[in-house]
């Protein structure tokens, strides 16, 4: 099953990648909770996450790699980098003017039926917010 597993992840991460919310959607469990754990947000069912990536697809030229995965049965942690172009500035993190940027994000989640069922983002925004350059 962890195979299979790691196939779904990937291609979870290929669709980030591909900035397609429809093909996203086929990755995310009705049932899906997503917390960030550094933004203090938590978002439950496929619309609000999709509209949470919506959000960065219309702010961010964004890309996402995975670095390191680990997959037991239905659980897995991911060390990916994420990485991109701020383009129009999201509230919060201050003046966009294509700056590139690059941190890395840990997620810790489950699957059920093949799909994101939880996951738990962690990251550091002042990693973020320096590679904008608007870290005060």
């Amino acid at each position: 099953m962890s195979t299979t597993n790691e196939k779904i992840l990937t291609a979870y991460f290929d669709a980030i990648d591909s900035q397609d919310l429809d093909r996203l959607r086929h990755f995310v469990h009705d049932d899906i909770v997503y917390e960030d754990k550094v933004l203090k947000e938590t978002f439950n069912g496929p619309e609000a996450i999709l509209a949470l990536w919506d959000t960065w697809y219309k702010h961010t030229r964004f890309g996402a790699r995975i670095d390191e995965m680990i997959v037991q049965d239905d659980r897995y942690a991911i060390v990916c980098t994420m990485y991109g172009e701020y383009i129009k500035e999201i509230p919060g993190f201050g003046p966009a003017s294509g700056q590139s940027y690059e941190f890395q994000v840990v997620s810790i989640g489950r699957l059920r039926d093949g799909k994101i069922v939880h996951n738990s983002d962690f990251w550091n925004k002042s990693d973020f917010l320096a590679a904008l350059g608007n870290l005060d």
